[in-house]
Protein backbone atom coordinates (compact mmCIF):
# COMPACT_ATOMS: atom_id res chain seq x y z
CA UNK A 1 0.00 0.00 0.00
CA UNK A 2 2.80 2.43 0.88
CA UNK A 3 4.52 1.61 -2.44
CA UNK A 4 1.27 2.23 -4.31
CA UNK A 5 0.91 5.67 -2.68
CA UNK A 6 4.50 6.53 -3.54
CA UNK A 7 3.95 5.46 -7.16
CA UNK A 8 0.81 7.61 -7.41
CA UNK A 9 2.64 10.59 -5.91
CA UNK A 10 5.54 10.25 -8.36
CA UNK A 11 3.18 9.86 -11.31
CA UNK A 12 1.28 13.01 -10.27
CA UNK A 13 4.54 14.95 -10.16
CA UNK A 14 5.57 13.56 -13.54
CA UNK A 15 2.26 14.53 -15.13
CA UNK A 16 2.69 18.06 -13.82
CA UNK A 17 6.06 18.37 -15.54
CA UNK A 18 5.62 16.21 -18.67
CA UNK A 19 7.43 17.08 -21.91
CA UNK A 20 6.98 20.70 -22.88
CA UNK A 21 7.09 20.08 -26.63
CA UNK A 22 4.38 17.45 -26.37
CA UNK A 23 2.25 19.64 -24.11
CA UNK A 24 2.47 22.58 -26.51
CA UNK A 25 1.47 20.34 -29.42
CA UNK A 26 -1.51 18.89 -27.55
CA UNK A 27 -2.60 22.19 -26.01
CA UNK A 28 -2.91 23.86 -29.41
CA UNK A 29 -5.81 21.53 -30.19
CA UNK A 30 -7.75 22.13 -27.01
CA UNK A 31 -9.54 25.46 -27.72
CA UNK A 32 -11.23 24.02 -30.81
CA UNK A 33 -11.90 20.68 -29.13
CA UNK A 34 -13.65 22.24 -26.13
CA UNK A 35 -15.40 25.06 -28.00
CA UNK A 36 -19.15 24.94 -27.57
CA UNK A 37 -19.17 23.10 -24.25
CA UNK A 38 -21.81 24.53 -21.93
CA UNK A 39 -23.82 23.66 -18.86
CA UNK A 40 -22.82 20.82 -16.55
CA UNK A 41 -19.48 19.33 -17.60
CA UNK A 42 -17.73 16.31 -16.09
CA UNK A 43 -14.05 15.61 -16.66
CA UNK A 44 -12.99 12.04 -15.92
CA UNK A 45 -9.35 11.81 -14.90
CA UNK A 46 -8.62 15.54 -14.55
CA UNK A 47 -4.99 14.79 -13.73
CA UNK A 48 -2.87 17.85 -13.02
CA UNK A 49 -5.54 20.18 -14.42
CA UNK A 50 -4.02 20.56 -17.89
CA UNK A 51 -7.41 21.14 -19.56
CA UNK A 52 -8.73 23.77 -17.16
CA UNK A 53 -7.22 26.84 -18.89
CA UNK A 54 -8.89 25.88 -22.19
CA UNK A 55 -12.47 25.32 -21.05
CA UNK A 56 -15.20 27.83 -21.98
CA UNK A 57 -16.29 30.30 -19.33
CA UNK A 58 -19.60 29.75 -17.59
CA UNK A 59 -19.60 25.95 -17.47
CA UNK A 60 -20.33 24.14 -14.21
CA UNK A 61 -17.27 21.92 -13.87
CA UNK A 62 -16.98 18.68 -11.94
CA UNK A 63 -13.82 16.59 -12.10
CA UNK A 64 -13.06 13.12 -10.83
CA UNK A 65 -9.62 11.57 -10.41
CA UNK A 66 -8.50 8.21 -9.03
CA UNK A 67 -5.05 9.48 -8.02
CA UNK A 68 -5.44 11.61 -4.86
CA UNK A 69 -2.07 13.32 -5.37
CA UNK A 70 -3.30 15.08 -8.52
CA UNK A 71 -5.76 17.31 -6.67
CA UNK A 72 -3.34 19.91 -5.34
CA UNK A 73 -1.82 20.40 -8.79
CA UNK A 74 -5.26 20.80 -10.40
CA UNK A 75 -6.46 23.22 -7.71
CA UNK A 76 -3.38 25.37 -8.25
CA UNK A 77 -4.13 25.56 -11.99
CA UNK A 78 -7.80 26.36 -11.30
CA UNK A 79 -6.90 29.17 -8.91
CA UNK A 80 -4.32 30.59 -11.31
CA UNK A 81 -6.86 30.76 -14.14
CA UNK A 82 -9.92 31.68 -12.09
CA UNK A 83 -11.83 28.48 -12.85
CA UNK A 84 -14.47 27.32 -10.35
CA UNK A 85 -14.11 23.57 -9.87
CA UNK A 86 -15.70 20.73 -7.94
CA UNK A 87 -12.92 18.14 -7.65
CA UNK A 88 -13.65 14.67 -6.30
CA UNK A 89 -12.08 11.27 -6.01
CA UNK A 90 -13.68 8.72 -8.27
CA UNK A 91 -13.46 5.89 -10.77
CA UNK A 92 -14.76 6.31 -14.32
CA UNK A 93 -15.87 2.66 -14.25
CA UNK A 94 -18.26 3.44 -11.38
CA UNK A 95 -19.42 7.04 -11.63
CA UNK A 96 -21.37 8.15 -8.56
CA UNK A 97 -23.82 10.36 -10.44
CA UNK A 98 -27.45 9.77 -11.47
CA UNK A 99 -28.34 8.97 -15.05
CA UNK A 100 -28.33 12.00 -17.34
CA UNK A 101 -26.43 14.32 -14.97
CA UNK A 102 -24.19 16.10 -17.49
CA UNK A 103 -24.33 17.98 -20.77
CA UNK A 104 -20.78 16.92 -21.62
CA UNK A 105 -18.04 14.58 -20.46
CA UNK A 106 -14.35 15.16 -21.17
CA UNK A 107 -11.61 12.52 -21.22
CA UNK A 108 -8.09 13.29 -22.43
CA UNK A 109 -5.28 10.74 -22.16
CA UNK A 110 -7.39 8.72 -19.73
CA UNK A 111 -8.93 5.69 -21.43
CA UNK A 112 -5.48 4.20 -22.09
CA UNK A 113 -5.08 3.53 -18.36
CA UNK A 114 -8.56 2.27 -17.44
CA UNK A 115 -8.58 -1.49 -16.88
CA UNK A 116 -12.07 -1.86 -18.40
CA UNK A 117 -12.49 0.82 -21.07
CA UNK A 118 -15.81 -0.63 -22.30
CA UNK A 119 -17.31 -0.26 -18.84
CA UNK A 120 -15.92 3.26 -18.56
CA UNK A 121 -17.54 4.25 -21.86
CA UNK A 122 -20.85 2.73 -20.74
CA UNK A 123 -20.71 4.84 -17.58
CA UNK A 124 -19.91 7.96 -19.61
CA UNK A 125 -22.96 7.30 -21.79
CA UNK A 126 -25.11 6.70 -18.72
CA UNK A 127 -24.37 10.07 -17.11
CA UNK A 128 -24.80 12.06 -20.33
CA UNK A 129 -28.11 13.76 -21.06
CA UNK A 130 -29.96 13.23 -24.34
CA UNK A 131 -28.00 15.10 -26.98
CA UNK A 132 -24.99 15.29 -24.66
CA UNK A 133 -21.44 15.19 -25.96
CA UNK A 134 -18.41 13.10 -25.03
CA UNK A 135 -15.21 14.97 -25.93
CA UNK A 136 -11.97 13.01 -26.08
CA UNK A 137 -8.29 13.09 -26.98
CA UNK A 138 -6.32 9.86 -26.54
CA UNK A 139 -3.13 8.21 -27.67
CA UNK A 140 -3.97 4.96 -29.44
CA UNK A 141 -2.54 1.81 -31.01
CA UNK A 142 -0.57 2.20 -34.23
CA UNK A 143 -1.75 0.15 -37.23
CA UNK A 144 -1.32 -3.59 -36.79
CA UNK A 145 1.99 -4.86 -38.17
CA UNK A 146 3.67 -1.45 -38.11
CA UNK A 147 7.01 -0.86 -36.46
CA UNK A 148 5.41 1.51 -33.94
CA UNK A 149 2.80 -1.08 -33.02
CA UNK A 150 5.51 -3.66 -32.38
CA UNK A 151 7.27 -1.23 -30.04
CA UNK A 152 3.99 -0.44 -28.30
CA UNK A 153 3.41 -4.13 -27.64
CA UNK A 154 7.00 -4.77 -26.51
CA UNK A 155 7.04 -1.88 -24.05
CA UNK A 156 3.48 -2.37 -22.76
CA UNK A 157 4.46 -4.11 -19.46
CA UNK A 158 6.88 -1.32 -18.58
CA UNK A 159 4.46 1.45 -19.46
CA UNK A 160 1.62 -0.12 -17.49
CA UNK A 161 3.84 0.19 -14.42
CA UNK A 162 5.44 3.59 -15.15
CA UNK A 163 2.29 5.15 -16.56
CA UNK A 164 -0.15 4.20 -13.80
CA UNK A 165 -1.80 1.46 -15.89
CA UNK A 166 -1.27 2.97 -19.36
CA UNK A 167 -1.73 0.53 -22.28
CA UNK A 168 0.06 1.99 -25.33
CA UNK A 169 -1.47 -0.47 -27.84
CA UNK A 170 -5.15 0.04 -26.94
CA UNK A 171 -7.47 0.59 -29.93
CA UNK A 172 -9.47 3.28 -28.17
CA UNK A 173 -10.97 4.74 -31.33
CA UNK A 174 -12.59 1.42 -32.17
CA UNK A 175 -13.91 1.12 -28.62
CA UNK A 176 -15.52 4.56 -28.79
CA UNK A 177 -17.08 3.86 -32.19
CA UNK A 178 -18.56 0.64 -30.82
CA UNK A 179 -19.84 2.10 -27.55
CA UNK A 180 -23.37 2.93 -28.74
CA UNK A 181 -23.19 6.67 -29.38
CA UNK A 182 -25.48 8.14 -32.03
CA UNK A 183 -22.60 9.91 -33.79
CA UNK A 184 -18.81 9.74 -33.53
CA UNK A 185 -16.55 12.29 -35.22
CA UNK A 186 -12.84 11.67 -34.71
CA UNK A 187 -9.58 12.78 -36.28
CA UNK A 188 -6.37 10.73 -36.25
CA UNK A 189 -3.04 12.54 -35.96
CA UNK A 190 0.55 11.92 -34.91
CA UNK A 191 2.08 13.67 -31.88
CA UNK A 192 5.84 14.39 -31.68
CA UNK A 193 6.68 11.52 -29.31
CA UNK A 194 8.11 8.05 -29.96
CA UNK A 195 5.93 4.97 -29.48
CA UNK A 196 2.94 7.07 -28.30
CA UNK A 197 2.68 9.19 -31.46
CA UNK A 198 -0.67 7.91 -32.84
CA UNK A 199 -3.52 9.97 -31.36
CA UNK A 200 -7.20 10.59 -31.92
CA UNK A 201 -9.39 13.54 -30.92
CA UNK A 202 -13.02 14.34 -31.44
CA UNK A 203 -16.47 13.92 -29.99
CA UNK A 204 -19.29 11.43 -29.67
CA UNK A 205 -22.92 12.43 -29.25
CA UNK A 206 -25.84 10.85 -27.46
CA UNK A 207 -29.19 10.53 -29.23
CA UNK A 208 -31.37 13.60 -28.78
CA UNK A 209 -34.05 11.26 -27.42
CA UNK A 210 -33.00 8.25 -25.39
CA UNK A 211 -33.92 4.91 -26.95
CA UNK A 212 -33.56 6.06 -30.56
Amino acid sequence: MAFCRLHQRLFACGMRHCGKRYRRFIDRRKPALFAGLAGDVLEVGYGAGANLPYLPQGIRYTGIEANPYMERHARAVAERHGVAVDLRGGDVRRLEFPNGSFDAVIATLVLCSVSDADRALAEIRRVLRPGGRFVFMEHVAAPAGSRTRRWQERTAPVWRFVGDGCSPARETGTLIQSAGFAKVDLEAFDAPVPVFGPHIAGFAEMPVEQGR
